[in-house]
């Protein structure tokens, strides 16, 4: 059994910084899980804002733990959050891959039960027929018809590393593996930025995909594929109320791209103890949440 991982009050202290890039201030603020390692976080408007760790989950308000059956038995690494339109969360992380909702709790073993010859799962993604698809290190698999079904490098990928998957306006899968670029899956395969290690998808209001790549961020405008911030890794996060697109750069900066692609950049923006920034979600009023290597950071865009 997992130890409790509940925090139901904030640290006594803040970190209190203020930023200024070209459109707007930056306020931020250290609030939870003080210098413990959050790889992941999610914010679910059923169960409040979850945490990813090294351990198993943590939920920020822990009154509603009793809402995730079997959230917290067996408890494993956790690399991945993600909520399907029915509202059950799905867990991912080292070996496993777990669906728990408030009446059950199913868990798939990578190897056993999903098919992929990985240790980790990386991403989770549910498509626009509801299906559920997740990525790792052996490949890319869809939950679909109560079976799994794998997309390995002998059914047409170009590497056998999948980092994120996506589907665009046209009902094409998406997928970002290590050194074979973006590969698509509609009618036929079609591979693009080949020479790219591709780590991170995201789809926009405007159906537009955005490519987070070991080598800068792309995307396409109409057939021409454009790029920021050449010769940087770059992941899209998310896209907020506003239509920003924001991104970890760097790994410890942020970078935020307006509707009219306009360009703020945060360098180290929160300073020098952070070394890694894993994952950002938009919570509650605007607030964006911020997983690293020392805790959870909230930001909040003046």
């Amino acid at each position: 059994m997992m130890k409790s991982l509940f925090y139901s009050s904030l640290p006594a202290f803040f970190v209190l910084l203020s930023f200024h890039g070209h459109a707007q201030k930056l306020t931020v603020e250290e609030l939870w899980l003080t210098d413990v390692e959050v790889r992941t976080i999610h914010y679910s408007t059923t169960y409040g804002l979850i945490a990813g760790l090294g351990d198993g989950i943590v939920l920020y308000d822990s009154t509603k733990a009793t809402s995730l059956a079997g959230a917290f038995e067996n408890a494993f690494p956790v690399s991945t959050l993600f909520e399907d339109g029915d509202g059950n969360l799905w867990i991912g992380g080292l070996g496993f891959l777990r669906k728990v909702s408030n009446t059950e709790s199913i868990t798939y073993a990578i190897v056993d039960d999903i098919g992929l010859d990985g240790r980790v799962i990386f991403s989770v993604f549910q498509d626009e027929n509801q299906n559920i698809w997740t990525s790792a290190p052996g490949g890319a698999a869809v939950y679909k018809n109560q079976s799994w079904k794998t997309y390995q490098v002998k059914d047409g990928l170009k590497h056998h590393v999948v980092h994120d998957v996506c589907q665009d306006k046209n009902n094409n899968m998406w997928f970002a593996t290590r050194k074979g670029g973006v590969n698509i899956l509609g009618k036929s395969w079609e591979y693009k930025l080949l020479d790219k290690n591709s780590r991170k998808l995201l789809k926009d209001d405007n159906d537009q995909i955005w490519v987070g790549a070991s080598e800068g961020l792309f995307t396409r405008d109409n057939d021409r594929w454009i790029s920021y911030e050449s010769g940087k890794t770059v992941l899209p996060m998310f896209q907020d109320g506003d239509g920003r697109i924001w991104c970890v750069a760097g790994g410890t900066g942020v970078l935020i791209i307006s509707e009219t692609k306009e360009i703020t950049r945060y360098e180290k923006l929160l300073g020098n103890e952070v070394t890694e920034i894993y994952a950002m979600t938009e919570g509650h009023r605007g607030d964006v949440w911020l997983a690293t290597d020392k805790g959870v950071f909230r930001c909040r865009p003046q």
